[in-house]
């Protein structure tokens, strides 16, 4: 195939399209050595007041402090019930002159340092990405309008099995000032969410939707050490502080699901909705015995197997609006780094318990890959959340149903499910949540809750 790449590096190389005025992806160096491609659709500049408490809390990250204030609520706990949606700490935690914001430094990895340089590589006039292709590189301020172009082509795909009727193209919502992160899973790039992208580019929502190191446009270093979960999650976080706004929903398939999750935890002020399309239900990550533990020059000799097993697993036989080997275009060291990098030990149902923000998942029928019994305990792991299923459709439901996909996502921004900072209150739901967690709480020491931004 021809995105199908050995463990060599000889893979064709192709010239990016050419850069327009309205160009909307970027070659940020998000972290050291660490180039990410970014589309960035409809770019919106901060409030100064919004601005001004991120990068205080940038700085206090980079700076390694933390507080010792108090944790985030459980699963179905109401933070407080005060109109502007902030938490209660105590104020004697901040310094003086500092924005009421809870602290909290990210992991320390052994192998990288974690401080954020958020600049622009422009110093190069081309980069290499993973897959060989040949891209160019700009400069863009935050919020900015300098980005380049992908022209990709696209199908319409209507869906005839339905819970319910929706409007195809519904009129622009007033309140459409949330910044919709999309995160994709292993093997494909941003790329996936071309009908997402477009259909809520129109609707004008701005969007940041970045590859993963070493997938799509994004720089492919050797070494395995740049694909463990925790330093892709570092990268996102990253693109997360770079970009959010005050309203965020972050929007994950499959691996990415996992992402976003950590992001909903660690980022709870102001991840406001979470959305999972195929991610599976609250289990630990650890890397897998099994093929992709072979050496990459057997793994590569055994390609053409892996994707065909993944095709008959991922697709229904419904034509998607991307070809399938585009949902798997990674070279095979790339694939194989990132599969033995999954080792996330927190990911168990007491993590998830802590998530309250409003969740979405969505679940392809015809799936192999996950089970519906999967979400259907990730749902009763989650605090407010609802479980659409979708017919005749697969792993990748997003391009092979993305009409009714798209309605979905859309139906839940709308609704008004909570105010921004603050989550319902359940009494029922209360207890049953502070009994679940007491009696996990030993099994699962590392699911401490987070202290967030």
């Amino acid at each position: 195939m021809g995105c199908c790449c050995s463990c060599s590096c000889s893979s064709r190389k192709r010239v990016s399209p050419a850069q327009h005025d309205d160009i909307k992806n970027q070659m940020i160096e998000i972290r050291p050595k660490r180039i990410l491609r970014i589309q960035h659709i409809n770019p919106r500049q901060r409030d100064k007041l919004l601005e001004q408490e991120i990068q205080t809390y940038l700085q206090y990250r980079n700076q390694g402090l933390t507080s010792t204030g108090p944790m985030s609520v459980p699963k179905k706990q109401s933070v407080n019930n005060n109109p502007q949606g902030e938490n209660k700490t105590n104020s004697s935690q901040n310094p003086p002159g500092v924005p009421l914001i809870d602290y909290k430094a990210p992991d320390k990895l052994k192998e990288e340092n974690f401080n954020s340089s958020f600049s622009s590589v422009d110093d190069r006039k081309t980069l290499i990405s993973a897959s060989g292709i040949e891209v160019g590189m700009n400069a863009a301020p935050i919020g900015g309008s300098n980005e380049s172009n992908v022209t990709i082509e696209k199908t319409s795909s209507d869906s005839t099995n339905t819970k319910k009727t929706t409007t195809s193209n519904p009129a622009p919502e007033k309140d459409n000032n949330a910044v919709l992160f999309f995160i994709h899973g292993v093997g494909g790039s941003s790329d996936i969410w071309c009908a997402q992208l477009d259909y809520f580019e129109k609707l004008g929502y701005e969007i940041v939707a970045p590859d993963l190191i070493g997938h799509g446009l994004s720089c492919g270093p050797r070494e395995a050490k740049h694909y463990h979960f925790d330093q892709m999650c570092a990268d996102l976080e990253e693109v997360f502080d770079r970009y959010c706004k005050r309203k965020n929903v972050v929007i994950g398939h499959s691996y990415g699901c996992s992402f976003a999750a950590v992001l909903a935890r660690r980022r709870s002020r102001r991840v406001t909705k979470l959305i999972m399309i195929s991610g599976g239900g609250p289990t630990p990550l650890a890397p897998q015995p099994g093929v992709f533990a072979l050496p990459v020059c057997m793994l590569a000799c055994l390609r053409p197997c892996v994707e065909c097993k993944y095709k008959k697993s991922a697709f229904s036989g419904k034509q998607p609006v991307i070809r399938p080997e585009e949902a798997f275009a990674v070279p095979t060291y790339v694939l194989s780094h990132t599969m033995n990098g999954q080792d996330w030990a927190d990911g168990d149902e007491l993590y998830h318990n802590w998530i309250t923000c409003p969740t979405l998942l969505i679940y392809g029928e015809l799936d192999k890959l996950i089970t519906l019994q999967e979400e259907e305990n990730m749902k009763d792991a989650l605090c407010d959340v609802e479980l659409e299923i979708i017919r005749d459709s697969s792993h990748m439901v997003m391009i092979e149903d993305p009409q009714r996909v798209n309605n979905l996502i859309y139906n839940f921004l709308l609704k008004n499910t909570r105010l921004e900072g603050t989550s319902h209150l359940f009494n029922e739901e209360l207890e049953r949540s502070k009994s679940r967690a007491s009696v996990r709480s030993t099994k699962s020491a590392k699911s401490i809750p987070n202290l967030n931004l």
